[in-house]
């Protein structure tokens, strides 16, 4: 028996989730779980809170409709693999559909149990192949990173190899020196106790640090200027935290959203201007939004980036955002890592 797919089915009408299940249920060879919901919010509510390994979503929504549902799901989530699957047999939104980073299109009147099956595992194979060629680049990155830590590794076994010859050497001289020899012996484990801190310290480094934020040099992120926009002390203190330690320098916080709106003109007097903008969606004075319009309708502000954090009751919003280009969203809550990928995404537009 092949390995159990989860899969999240979204899907308004009632009789083609009804086909698309029953399709999936024939299948003998697969124990396909699926998991069905009718709107966009709690598609987006349901890929926040289980795991899924592909989406079969179709972009007429209650809730939603067109490229933007398809758009919106991607923001959520860039590593599952998505199949749209429309009413319209049309090559125009299927092209457009695969530039948005859907795996594949597939027409209502073409659905069938042997196209849909095979495109599920195709659709899931080829996102595996796409992150593993991801991970093989990562690993030869992460081969550079010892140049970046003051030549420690190097230093270090360095060392120990030079303790392991001299020991070779008076444990195989004529008279053994077993002074000498233990001596040796204490300060080559020792070495190796430094060796392997050193390794332990470097492994959590590099997990808790997402790869794209590790291939920023120290001077790249000096050059990234953050601006913070919340009314929550907790949530502020939170992202500029984080922003910190995940080693930007240049993080500052605003309260409300004419705060931020000010502080980004009064860069536009003086360089550097602000490279990224994290806003809460709910503050007052001036909302989310409202600070995206701005900046988007002001002519040195315009290209900023701009990353929103929403709720889930907004999720109906957040199409006037994307009309605004809001270059990435956050919905609450969120995790960590989540936070941390939308960092890496943000940074890596900004040094290209």
């Amino acid at each position: 028996m092949k390995e159990n797919i989860k899969i999240l089915l979204v899907e308004t009408d009632a009789n083609d989730s009804k086909r698309v299940m029953n399709l999936l249920q024939e299948d003998g060879g697969t124990p396909f779980q699926v998991v069905h919901v009718r709107e966009l919010k709690d598609a987006l509510k349901s890929l926040s809170a289980e795991k899924f390994d592909i989406v079969l979503l179709d972009l007429a929504l209650q809730d939603s409709g067109g490229l933007y549902t398809l758009t919106t799901l991607r923001h959520q989530n860039l590593e599952i693999p998505i199949i749209v699957i429309n009413a319209p047999d049309d090559d125009s939104m299927a092209v457009q559909s695969i530039q948005e980073l859907a795996q594949d299109y597939l027409a209502k009147n073409q659905l069938g149990k042997r196209i849909l099956v095979q495109m599920i595992y195709c659709s899931i194979e080829r996102m595996k192949l796409g992150q593993q060629l991801e991970q093989t680049q990562k690993v030869m990155s992460r081969e550079e990173i010892s140049q970046h830590v003051d030549g420690g590794l190097a230093t270090t076994v360095t060392i120990i190899r030079e303790k392991i010859k001299e020991l070779k050497g008076v444990l195989f001289a004529p008279e053994l020196n077993r002074a000498l020899a233990t001596e040796l012996l204490n300060s080559t484990e020792s070495a190796a106790k430094d060796f392997t801190a050193f390794l332990e310290e470097l492994r959590s480094f590099i997990k808790e640090v997402p790869e794209e934020l590790l291939k920023l040099t120290l001077d790249q992120k000096k050059n990234i200027h953050f601006l913070v926009a919340d009314d929550e002390p907790e949530l502020l203190e939170l992202i500029a935290g984080r922003l910190h330690k995940l080693g930007f320098e240049n993080v500052d916080c605003a309260k409300n959203g004419q705060q931020a709106y000010n502080m980004c003109i009064e860069k536009t007097n003086k360089k550097p201007f602000y490279d990224a903008i994290i806003s809460d969606w709910k503050m007052p004075k001036l909302t989310g939004i409202e600070l995206l319009e701005k900046v988007r309708n002001h002519t040195i502000l315009k290209d900023t980036f701009f990353l929103m954090i929403t709720a889930f009751d907004e999720v109906a919003s957040v199409k006037e955002a994307i009309d605004l280009k809001v270059s990435q969203y956050l919905v609450k809550p969120f995790r960590i890592q989540e936070f941390d990928r939308k960092i890496s995404y943000l940074t890596k537009r900004i040094n290209e």
